[in-house]
């Protein structure tokens, strides 16, 4: 029973997680640095990809300390992905196995377009 209550609690902030990444991205927050168009920039050195990443590793595994979007976009994958893991008995391995095979395929397909 505990499981299906951890669950849906995962199921719901998914959820709100993903209204404010919408949000975000809509620029409805008053304050910019929480709107996506605006605060995107922050993973690159004074807002330019040429310059390079603002901190290690801050255009990949740690985007999601950038910004509101991509913070929010971290803890919809991760809830989700604990919803399912938490299923097996292996919580941990399944976790992260789901998080590691996500983000590969995303990294590899979404630079397959870039030049």
């Amino acid at each position: 029973m505990i499981i299906i209550i951890i669950t849906i609690v995962l199921i719901l902030i998914a959820a709100e997680a993903n209204s404010v990444m919408d949000k975000s991205s809509e620029n409805r927050f008053s304050n910019p640095k929480y709107n996506k168009t605006t605060s995107s920039g922050n993973k690159w050195k004074n807002g330019d990809p040429e310059q390079g990443e603002r901190f290690f590793l801050s255009s990949t595994v740690l985007v999601g300390f950038t910004d509101l979007w991509h913070f929010s976009q971290l803890i919809f994958h991760s809830s989700w992905q604990l919803a399912i893991a938490i299923q097996t008995d292996y919580i941990l391995i399944y976790f992260l196995s789901i998080k590691t095979i996500f983000s590969l395929m995303f990294e590899m397909s979404y630079r397959k377009g870039k030049k």
